[in-house]
C-alpha cells in the first residue's frame, strides 16, 4: 500500500468511525422522542376522558394518573439511553483500533477490553438526568392542573400547555442530556483505549478534531489539529500547535472532549473528537493528517465568522457582509449606518444615518434627544456604544461566553442569528449619529 493509499484509508475510516457516533445518538434520542411521545399521547387521552370541571376529589387521581406515566417514560428513556450509551462506547474504542489498523497498526487483538466500570459510572448518570426531566415535566404538569382547579384557566387550555412541555422544554433538554453523555462516553472510551495504545505504540499522540457545527465553541475550533501525547490535556482556544504553558493558571485545560472533569462550558452538547496521530506518518510522506480541518464553504456561508479562522485577519464587518452577499438575512450595519452598504451587501451613495435622520427620517427622535448634549457626554455615550458593539461582535463569536452551556441549540442560533446581530444593527446606527454630531460640533468649532 503507498502512503497516498494508507492516507486514503486512515482519513476514510475516520471518518466512518465518527459517523458511527451520530447515528447512535441519532437512534438513541430518536427512541426516547418515540417514548416521549407515547407518555404524551397517554396524558392527553386522560385529560380529553375528564369532565370539563374538575372537582377536588378528583384532582390527585389524575394527577397519579399523569405521574405514573411519566414515571414510566423516565424509566424506559433511561434503559434507551444506557443501551445508546454501551453502543457509544463500543464505538469510541473502535475510533482509535480502525484508523491505526487501516495504518498498518495492528492493536486490536493485543490490547484488552476497556473496563468498563466507568462506563457504568457513566450510565447510572444518565438515567438519574432522564428520570430528572420526567420529575420536572410531572411538576409543570401538576401546576397546569392546579390551575384549572382554582378556575384560572380550563381544560383545553391545561392540555395544550401540558402538551407544550412535553415536546417543548422536556424533550430539547432530553436531547441535550443524551447528546451529551453518549458524546461522553464515546470520547472517554477514546481516551483509555489511546493509553493502552500508547503503551504498545511508541510516540503515539492524540489530535483534536472540530466538530463542524455551524454554531460551535470558538475555543474548540481554535483548537482544531492540536496534537498532544496522550497523558497530556490539549489547550484550548491555544491554537493547533499547544504552547509552552504548564502553570496551573491560564487556558483551559481538558484531556479530551466530553471529558467528566472540565467545565460544563466546554462539554456540553460537544461534538468534538480526539484522532489518533503519529509524528512518523507525517514525517514518512503517509497520513499527513491536516493540523486544521478546512472550513466547508458551507460551513462558511452559513456562519462567515468560520472564515476569520480560515483566512485570520479579515474583520468581523467583513464576515457578516459576506453573509449578506450570500443572501443571509443577517447584517452587521456598522458599514450601513455610515452610508457605504446596502442590504444586497453592493457599495451605494445613500445618506448615512446621521444624515437621515438629521433630515427627519430613521432615528430622528434619537437625533432630536441628543444633538444638544455636551460633547464630554457625547464622546461618553460614543465609547459606552462601541463598548457594546465589542461584546456582542464577541458573543456572535463565542456564544457560550454569554450564555449557559445547556442552552439549547435552537435558542443560540437565535441569538447568534437574529437578536445579536439586530442589537449591532441599532447600537451601530446609535453610535453613528452619536459621531456625527460630534464630527458636526467640531468641525463648527473649528470654523
Amino acid at each position: 500500500m503507498t502512503p497516498e493509499e494508507q492516507d486514503q484509508a486512515f482519513k476514510a475510516r475516520v471518518k466512518l468511525e465518527a459517523a458511527e457516533r451520530a447515528t447512535i445518538q441519532k437512534d438513541t434520542f430518536g427512541e426516547i422522542s418515540r417514548l416521549l411521545n407515547v407518555a404524551s399521547e397517554s396524558i392527553q387521552k386522560k385529560l380529553k376522558s375528564q369532565p370539563s370541571e374538575y372537582a377536588a376529589w378528583y384532582l390527585p387521581q389524575l394527577k397519579k394518573q399523569i405521574e405514573t406515566t411519566l414515571l414510566q417514560f423516565g424509566e424506559e428513556a433511561g434503559q434507551a439511553a444506557s443501551a445508546g450509551q454501551g453502543k457509544a462506547w463500543e464505538a469510541g474504542q473502535a475510533l482509535i483500533d480502525k484508523p491505526l489498523e487501516a495504518a498498518n497498526i495492528e492493536i486490536g487483538a493485543l490490547l484488552p477490553k476497556l473496563d468498563t466500570g466507568q462506563l457504568l459510572g457513566m450510565q447510572t448518570f444518565l438515567t438519574g438526568k432522564l428520570r430528572e426531566v420526567a420529575l420536572d415535566t410531572i411538576n409543570r404538569a401538576n401546576q397546569q392542573l392546579a390551575l384549572t382547579m382554582i378556575g384560572t384557566q380550563g381544560v383545553a387550555e391545561a392540555m395544550t400547555n401540558i402538551q407544550a412541555a412535553l415536546g417543548g422544554a422536556s424533550r430539547r433538554r432530553a436531547q441535550t442530556i443524551v447528546r451529551t453523555e453518549l458524546g461522553r462516553a464515546y470520547s472517554t472510551a477514546s481516551q483509555l483505549r489511546s493509553e493502552q495504545a500508547a503503551e504498545r505504540v511508541p510516540g503515539l499522540k492524540k489530535q483534536w478534531r472540530r466538530s463542524g457545527k455551524i454554531h460551535s465553541r470558538r475555543s474548540h475550533d481554535l483548537t482544531d489539529g492540536q496534537i498532544r501525547p496522550v497523558d497530556r490535556p490539549f489547550i484550548l482556544g491555544t491554537g493547533a500547535v499547544a504552547p509552552d504553558m504548564e502553570a496551573a493558571m491560564g487556558p483551559t485545560r481538558i484531556m479530551y472532549p466530553h471529558d467528566p472533569a472540565a467545565p460544563a462550558r466546554e462539554t456540553i452538547n460537544c461534538g468534538c473528537i480526539s484522532l489518533p496521530y503519529m509524528d512518523a506518518w507525517a514525517e514518512a510522506g503517509a497520513l499527513a493528517n491536516p493540523g486544521k480541518k478546512p472550513f466547508t464553504a458551507e460551513e462558511i456561508a452559513l456562519n462567515p465568522l468560520n472564515q476569520e479562522l480560515a483566512e485570520p485577519g479579515r474583520s468581523i464587518g467583513e464576515l457578516i457582509k459576506a453573509r449578506e452577499e450570500a443572501g443571509l438575512n443577517i447584517r452587521y450595519a456598522s458599514d450601513e449606518a455610515h452610508g457605504t452598504v446596502q442590504s444586497s451587501g453592493k457599495m451605494a451613495n445613500k445618506p448615512s444615518i446621521y444624515e437621515a435622520a438629521r433630515a427627519g427620517g430613521d432615528y430622528a427622535k434619537f437625533y432630536a434627544k441628543n444633538r444638544d448634549l455636551y460633547l464630554p457626554g457625547l464622546r461618553k455615550a460614543s465609547k459606552s456604544y462601541g463598548k457594546v458593539l465589542a461584546e456582542h461582535e464577541e458573543w456572535i463569536k463565542n456564544p457560550y461566553s454569554k450564555v449557559e452551556s445547556d442552552k439549547p441549540e435552537d435558542e443560540v442560533r437565535y441569538l447568534v442569528e437574529k437578536k445579536w446581530p439586530k442589537d449591532i444593527a441599532r447600537n451601530s446606527a446609535y453610535k453613528a449619529i452619536i459621531d456625527g454630531i460630534i464630527e458636526d460640533r467640531t468641525h463648527g468649532e473649528a470654523d
